[in-house]
């Protein structure tokens, strides 16, 4: 069978991946992680919101400044749900959950940073690797790679640690227009098709 992924994201207003993918926001994600016991299949089927035939979000904004509160219980009702219908399950967690959103990444089998070309941003990659589970699989990737003003490849991989896993260009044009118009940056360009195609791949 075709592999089925869910992709969670609880951020505030905007939402880049509704926004980029075309589709609204609701306010299921949240309503689950605040409120456990209401998790079910069928509460599952009405949160989530199809993007493509194999790709389901679950997707909620918040106000600026409000913060959910995210139960070690809520995370295992919910992703264990998830895990039992899909074959990958994709957190996007905000920094802003705090210690849920540590409790939450520890517990992947596979962690992603994406960081930027910046001295400060490779730093802060640098320490979350460090800080890892052992037995977690870390993919880095380099976002916005080619950025005028960012550090060198060499310099960028001597901050880093490592080299990048892989590397997504610089691409305003496709990456605006996905924000704007919400068209996926992939069916706007090649090299942003190649760039997440390979991370598909690295993923699974």
């Amino acid at each position: 069978a075709s592999p089925r992924v869910a992709l969670l994201n609880l951020a505030t207003v905007p939402c880049p991946p509704t926004m980029m993918l075309g589709v609204r926001a609701n306010a299921g994600l949240a309503e689950a992680l605040e409120t456990p016991g209401r998790i079910d299949d069928l509460f599952l089927e009405r949160a989530k919101i199809e993007a493509a035939p194999r790709l389901d979000l679950l997707a909620s904004e918040l106000p600026q400044g409000r913060t959910p509160t995210v139960s070690d219980a809520a995370a295992e009702a919910l992703l264990g749900r998830l895990q039992r219908s899909y074959h990958y399950v994709v957190l996007d967690v905000p920094r802003s959950l705090g210690n849920a959103a540590r409790t939450i990444a520890a517990r992947a089998q596979t962690r992603i940073l994406a960081a930027g070309g910046t001295l400060v941003s490779a730093r802060d990659a640098a320490l979350q690797m460090a800080g890892a589970p052992p037995a977690q699989r870390l993919l880095l990737v380099h976002n916005h790679a080619g950025r005028p003003g960012d550090l060198p490849d060499a310099e960028l991989a001597t901050a880093f640690g490592r080299a990048p896993d892989v590397t997504v260009p610089f691409l305003p044009r496709a990456f605006g227009t996905a924000q704007n118009l919400g068209t996926p940056a992939w069916r706007e360009d090649a090299r942003a098709e190649a760039a997440v195609a390979l991370l598909a791949r690295e993923m699974s």
